[in-house]
């Protein structure tokens, strides 16, 4: 579905200088001062987190071979019929609440018919006129926190994806890749209520966040996961919104903050110049950094929609009316909303006020898909340092999941079994690069981080008699070696060569088992009695 939003002031030109500018930020001046300003409305393709596709059984996954994943219904095979894939439901209640809507408690299927060669079936199944989930509204942080916005989510849909269209240049050939095709799709739809790349670029970034922590879908945009169809007009103060131009399938944030910024620039000079935006759908161009157009919209295109005559309405039931006695082949929506996962607001919010991290911590927790592990993990475990933590999560486990690729949930390591490690770090039984390794260890082994430490013999010594019995033995073998070993001590502050020196025979002496932040300050100690003396 198109959302239905009217761009372009007509003679706004009469408001803008005619000096030339060539930056973003000049043409926006003009637009400014001339009391234009955009108006922006998204139609985001979000591909439903499922192990099967939306309306067969064939599996769905990234980069498979071609057209390995395609069922004969997929392939648009005579006499195949669409089975509703339950999961994809859930997927979309799920996003409907924590996006506020209005679930409809009964809703429709329609074909909208369009042919394209990625398309066998020559329609695609979708909810044109009674979707899922209907007029919600969705809040995000600006400026760091700082401020807050409100955006209204027209509707909610689910669809079924195409296949994919692979173009090879040297032998002018176009190929067809079914793998995609009958994915479920949710399209959120919102009203043209942004205005510029900061909001629009925060919105997405939220519900991405939003749609990964419900686990609707992945959200790697990179992958195809998330799709954003841009519109975008130049608005009067006083006037109509005027004719719209819709950029098709921008694939990253940075992307689209692009998009944005080229076609207020675009708009702006073409009503400057005295001409008058089209209505068209334009492509981006990732390289050239511009968007190029592919097709007008002058006429509206009949899709010819009717109700999917193979699949009926879609009913969402509650506590009152769930049907007794039966298979639970059905959604209830109370049950749902009991398992509702934390959105990312609420998380933010325990982040910040519970566990005391800064706005940008948190968003960094958050952006790395970290932040429910990092509360779980304190929940295991309520005397670890959230500071340790985080560090610890900022530092090793990105690191660990650039180089293996793994994401927290996939590491096989509990949240129970990090906060055992990290207890141990903490209390000095191991040191970093010791919890470091029987993480990564861990990975690829079915012992636990904690059980691979034991094996090891890596448990050190916490006893400050016996680590004070260690720091005496280095002092008096080093004294032996050189007898002026002792004399350059500052009575303030002992050297810290010396300290180093006799820090680094201890953890020899130990065989590692003394660990250097409890050595260090024992060493100190010694060292300014010795000094005082």
């Amino acid at each position: 579905m198109l959302t239905r939003i009217r761009c372009c002031t007509r003679a706004a030109h009469r408001y803008l200088s005619s000096t030339q500018a060539d930056t973003f930020d000049e043409w926006k001046k003009y637009a400014d001062e001339s009391n234009l300003s955009p108006m922006i409305g998204l139609e985001i393709h979000a591909q439903i987190n499922s192990t099967a596709k939306l309306f067969s059984g064939s599996e769905n996954k990234f980069m498979a071979p071609t057209n390995s994943l395609v069922s004969n219904y997929d392939a648009s095979v005579p006499g195949t019929l669409p089975v509703l894939n339950k999961r994809c439901v859930e997927a979309a209640v799920y996003t409907a609440l924590a996006l506020n809507c209005k679930l409809n408690m009964q809703s429709q299927f329609d074909r909208k018919h369009y042919f394209y060669a990625d398309t066998p079936q020559g329609y695609q199944i979708t909810q044109q006129r009674c979707p899922i989930a209907v007029n919600g509204t969705f809040s995000f942080p600006l400026s760091s926190g700082k401020k807050v916005k409100t955006i209204h989510i027209q509707q909610i849909q689910l669809e079924q994806d195409s296949g994919k269209s692979l173009h090879d240049d040297e032998t002018n050939h176009t190929y067809i890749d079914l793998n995609r095709a009958n994915v479920g799709l949710l399209e959120i739809v919102t009203s043209p209520g942004l205005t510029g790349a900061e909001d629009t670029c925060a919105f997405v970034k939220e519900l991405q966040m939003t749609l990964q922590l419900l686990g609707a879908c992945d959200g790697k945009m990179q992958e195809g996961q998330l799709r954003v169809d841009l519109n975008l007009s130049m608005s009067g103060k006083d006037e109509k919104p005027g004719t719209r131009a819709e950029v098709k399938n921008i694939s990253g944030i940075s992307h689209l903050k692009d998009v944005i910024e080229y076609e207020i620039k675009r708009q702006v000079q073409i009503l400057n110049d005295g001409g008058t935006v089209e209505q068209e759908t334009r492509a981006y161009d990732s390289v050239k950094k511009v968007t190029t157009s592919m097709r007008d919209k002058e006429e509206a295109q009949d899709y010819r929609f009717m109700p999917e005559p193979n699949l009926p309405p879609l009913t969402l039931y509650n506590d009152e009316t769930a049907p007794k006695n039966t298979d639970r082949n059905f959604i209830n929506v109370d049950e749902l909303k009991r398992k509702m996962p934390i959105i990312p607001g609420r998380l933010r919010e325990i982040l910040m006020q519970r566990h005391g991290l800064q706005y940008k911590q948190a968003e960094f927790l958050l952006e790395k898909q970290l932040a429910s592990f990092y509360r779980d993990v304190l929940y295991c475990a309520p005397d670890l340092s959230p500071t340790l933590v985080y560090n610890w999560m900022r530092i090793k486990l990105v690191a660990l999941q650039h180089t293996s690729g793994f994401t927290a949930s996939e590491s096989g390591v509990t949240a129970q079994e990090l906060a055992d490690l990290l207890t141990m770090e903490q209390n000095h039984l191991i040191n970093q690069s010791q919890s470091k390794e029987a993480f990564e260890l861990a990975l690829t082994d079915v012992r636990s981080p904690v059980q691979i430490v034991k094996d090891n013999d890596w448990i050190g010594i916490i006893d400050m008699d016996v680590i004070r019995g260690f720091c005496d033995n280095a002092i008096a073998q080093l004294t032996d070696e050189n007898p002026d070993f002792l004399k350059n001590l500052n009575q303030e502050t002992p050297h810290t060569v010396i300290v180093r020196q006799i820090v680094g025979l201890v953890l020899k002496l130990s065989q590692g088992k003394a660990k250097r932040k409890l050595v260090t300050p024992v060493v100190i100690s010694i060292l300014k009695d010795l000094d005082s003396e």
